[in-house]
């Protein structure tokens, strides 16, 4: 098996040294840090008008000191002037470089130097991870199919919230929940702490006369165990329930967000018992 295959980025393994830092890109290594400033600041870099500028083009270092040479499109403003403020602190706790060539260093070898060994020895102990068994998110099939899919994407956090879109270099005027305004705009809250989803959660457990939810994280969302449940059966059901409030959580609030649609929690409730009594009924005849 492969490197590749295993899904390891080589790349990874190797830094780069700033010597004179004339031949190091500014935006595009990761010379100061694991990651390249344009994965970590993607607002200050679609402003930045040579996006292959060195670290010399960018930074003069006098008496210890950086000095910086900015070349925007257009200057940065609200969050982006976030960005460049950590961005100047990240560089200013840098050490100075020195006067050797710039130069790649291998994390995993002696000295630095590449060799053989170390990488047939990291792919030795990537292969033993990969034989750990993985279990993928199983779909129900008393539920169609779209709202398995996304539990699914939920589950591996590849939803639009405001923080993912944040992270991804989207300039939103704010990160907080547009409902409640109470905390950040997460998939967590969103689908379990945000006011809306707790009254909605509640009438939940009260129609299922549960004395407690067991649902405070995305994992719990995912897999929807209840120890009061312990017929197969019914905790089939429960999970197609619990999936099925999560899908019109969000589809609901979107709507809110989107179209100015209200939220009313009875009205989404309803929803949610309708469509699980419809699809239950119809599906759940041949359930085994």
């Amino acid at each position: 098996m492969g490197i590749r295959e295993l899904g390891c980025n080589i790349s990874n393994e190797f830094v780069k040294y700033v010597g004179q830092g004339n031949d190091t890109s500014f935006w595009n290594e990761p010379w100061c840090g694991d990651s390249s400033f344009r994965i970590l600041f993607p607002r200050l870099y679609r402003l930045e008008q040579n996006k292959h500028a060195f670290v010399t083009d960018r930074i003069k270092w006098i008496d210890g000191s950086a000095i910086f040479c900015w070349k925007w499109t257009q200057e940065p403003k609200w969050r982006t002037n976030s960005e460049l403020a950590c961005l100047t602190t990240l560089i200013s706790n840098f050490v100075p470089p020195g006067l050797s060539s710039d130069k790649w260093i291998w994390k995993l070898g002696n000295n630095g130097i590449f060799s053989s060994r170390s990488l047939n020895s990291t792919i030795d102990k990537l292969s033993v991870a990969a034989r750990v068994p993985f279990k993928p998110t199983s779909l129900n099939n008393l539920i169609p199919q779209k709202i398995g899919i996304f539990i699914w994407r939920a589950s591996k956090n590849k939803l639009p919230v405001r923080t993912e879109l944040d992270k991804r270099g989207i300039d939103l005027h704010s990160t907080r929940c547009p409902v409640c305004d109470e905390d950040i705009k997460t998939l967590q809250h969103s689908l379990i702490s945000c006011k809306i989803a707790t009254e909605v959660w509640d009438s939940i457990r009260i129609w299922w006369k549960l004395d407690l939810l067991h649902i405070n994280n995305i994992s719990d969302i995912e897999k929807a165990s209840n120890p009061a449940l312990k017929q197969s059966m019914l905790a089939s059901f429960w999970q197609a329930v619990v999936w099925v409030t999560s899908y019109y959580l969000w589809k609901n609030r979107n709507a809110h967000v989107f179209r100015n649609n209200p939220l009313c929690p009875p009205k989404i409730v309803a929803d949610i018992q309708s469509k699980s009594f419809e699809w239950l009924n119809c599906r759940g005849k041949n359930f085994d």
